[in-house]
């Protein structure tokens, strides 16, 4: 309520002779301005449209300035800093125009133009900003957008999601080729500009368990801000340009499709990334998810995998989750792996040591055994909880 209060606030601006307008948005305000009170009317379906109508109707004929400002992403730059730069080259034609004629406008340093003139109740300024689909890429210094690339259409960043791109976006490889389009559709927010994607390609895994990539279908990218609006489904704002860095749908596997149980999770903690297939060796920096017993700490903790029907299983795969430095998560201090047997819980027989490291799968293969649960035992260090980002079984 605080922000819908002062938003007008934000939107225009008033110093000395000077009319400021900050922000656009269909609106109306009255501002006091060489000693009268001015009204601004602003008529635009910004950031939709980049066309904006503003109408000035001061109670009398007088001159004052009206200032207003250039989006940085007008001029070639998705911010003012050079954090995200454009993947294209393309200048965009953009203009501001008073009662249909050029204006005699004055740019300045701090990002507005500036038109100064005897103002006429009724008078309209036209300012047109193009809209297009551009590609946006990451400073190559950060490490978690190399090699991907993002979409922007005017100040709007878009983003992929699952329920329109058969479920998945994390294997979508964008080439500087692939053509993007502006779409508008019924069932989707009225109103609201899609951008299409024609000839991108989706990375795949061959027979083999080789990469390769197939050329996709067409592929929907909708408003970041509208994302989770329909359902739960996978979303990504950064997409591969390189296919290395492409994430391809991985096959099921025992543990993907076991029921998953465990001895502690608070509140909000999922039990999804514990099977979710993604680790920190095949997920792009910073972005695999965990799960801990936190806060729980010192204590014997357990994970459990229940299988439909009997199978056989002979390896284990760990990636153990540790936060030092963030929070009070460590690697623990043992573990084992135990399978059921009747109603009662065994040890497996080893072939390997029960290694602890982090960040890296630590394999443990062991006597065959055929069981319809398996579960993954672990001691936290004393004055510690622990985790893992995934827990495999063969």
């Amino acid at each position: 309520m605080r922000l819908l209060a002062s938003l007008g606030g934000y939107v225009y601006a008033v110093a000395s002779n000077r009319v400021y307008v900050n922000l656009f948005a269909q609106s109306e305000a009255n501002v006091h301005v060489s000693g009268q009170k001015i009204k601004l009317i602003q008529k635009t379906d910004y950031p939709w449209s980049g066309d904006i109508a503003l109408l000035v109707y001061p109670e009398r004929t007088a001159e004052f300035t009206l200032s207003i400002r250039v989006p940085c992403w007008v001029e070639g730059k998705p911010l003012p800093s050079d954090l995200y730069y454009y993947g294209d080259r393309l200048r965009t034609n953009w203009k501001v125009t008073v009662n249909g004629a050029h204006c005699g406008a004055v740019r300045s340093n701090d990002g507005y133009l500036s038109i100064t003139r005897r103002w006429e109740p009724g008078d309209i300024i036209w300012i047109h900003f193009p809209m297009v689909p551009r590609r946006v890429l990451g400073n190559p210094h950060i490490v978690a957008t190399r090699r991907q690339v993002a979409l922007m259409r005017g100040p709007v960043v878009y983003a992929f999601e699952g329920l329109d791109n058969d479920g998945y976006v994390f294997d979508i490889v964008l080439p500087d080729c692939a053509r993007i389009s502006t779409e508008y559709r019924p069932d989707f927010f009225a109103k609201v500009p899609l951008l299409k994607v024609q000839g991108a390609f989706r990375a795949v895994y061959d027979d083999a368990g080789s990469k390769k990539l197939v050329r996709s279908g067409e592929l929907i990218a909708i408003p970041y801000a509208w994302w989770a609006n329909r359902d739960r489904s996978p979303m990504a704002v950064w997409v591969a340009k390189d296919p290395i860095f492409a994430r391809p749908k991985l096959r099921p596997t025992l543990a993907n499709k076991a029921k998953v149980s465990v001895s502690f999770a608070r509140g909000g903690m999922s039990l999804d990334p514990i099977n979710d297939q993604e680790t920190p060796e095949n997920a792009p920096i910073g972005s695999v998810a965990n799960f801990d017993f936190w806060p729980r700490k010192g204590t014997k903790e357990w994970i459990i995998y229940e299988f439909p029907q009997p199978v056989t299983l002979r390896k284990t795969r760990v990636w153990w989750f540790d936060d030092t430095g963030i929070g009070e998560c460590r690697l623990p201090a043992w573990w084992q792996i135990l399978y059921k047997e009747g109603e009662q819980w065994k040890p497996v027989e080893a072939l390997d040591p029960y290694r602890i490291e982090k960040d890296l799968g630590v394999e443990v293969r062991f006597k065959p055994v055929t069981t319809i649960a398996v579960r993954l035992e672990i001691q936290l260090l004393q004055g510690y909880s622990a985790g893992v980002y995934e827990w495999q079984v063969e």
